[in-house]
């Protein structure tokens, strides 16, 4: 019995390998099609989308068992948050913003936490992963994504610096918060110490 990663764990699986072509390999064996929609809706310049790239306003359930491939089945529904344009058409579901984003929020509840930040990163036409950059992407899949113009290559090249910025940051927050952490669960706790009461 196989076992099915889930959207962000095949991106972020195939983001570890270090040769470019053994990449693009495992990723037309492994990204089928709910994962190629989410990448042509994150890198396609065509699309936009209709919602906010910030985290809402819910609980954060973590690591629920059950959720790791729920996006894979949702993905279908991403069309619902978009707008399509080519330069001579706009396309878009006919939807309130309010609707949209009470839709929005609802899908967002249903899926991993990693598949969450996964789809926020779309929404800033990037993927949070090292060495998924947009031509990696197009040469894995050619029909996917439309020809750049020069300014959407110089765009690109700007997400990458953000990208690696970004990472940067995440990497020292952790640096910092993690020895903070283990230091106070090592500390010992302090016992008080009892005062006798005395009547002069």
């Amino acid at each position: 019995m196989s076992f099915q990663l889930g959207a962000s764990e095949i991106l972020e699986q195939a983001s570890k390998i270090a040769d470019r072509n053994e990449r693009i390999i495992y990723l037309r064996r492994n990204a089928l099609l709910p994962v190629q929609i989410i990448l042509q809706y994150a890198l396609d310049t065509n699309i936009k989308w209709l919602v906010s790239p910030e985290m809402p306003k819910f609980e954060n359930r973590d690591h629920p068992i059950g959720l790791e491939t729920a996006l894979l089945a949702e993905a279908r529904r991403l069309y619902l948050f978009v707008e399509y344009d080519n330069g001579e058409q706009k396309t878009k579901v006919n939807l309130s913003d309010a609707k949209r984003q009470l839709l929005w929020i609802q899908m967002l509840t249903m899926i991993h936490m990693n598949d969450v930040k996964l789809l926020l990163s779309c929404i800033k036409k990037r993927l949070p992963y090292d060495n998924l950059e947009r031509d990696v992407i197009k040469d894995a899949f050619p029909h996917l994504l439309p020809v750049l113009t020069e300014a959407d290559t110089e765009a690109d090249k700007d997400d990458t610096v953000v990208r690696a910025e970004e990472n940067r940051v995440e990497q020292v927050k952790e640096e910092i918060i993690k020895p903070s952490a283990e230091k106070k669960k090592a500390a010992p706790k302090r016992k008080g110490k009892k005062v006798a009461l005395t009547n002069e």
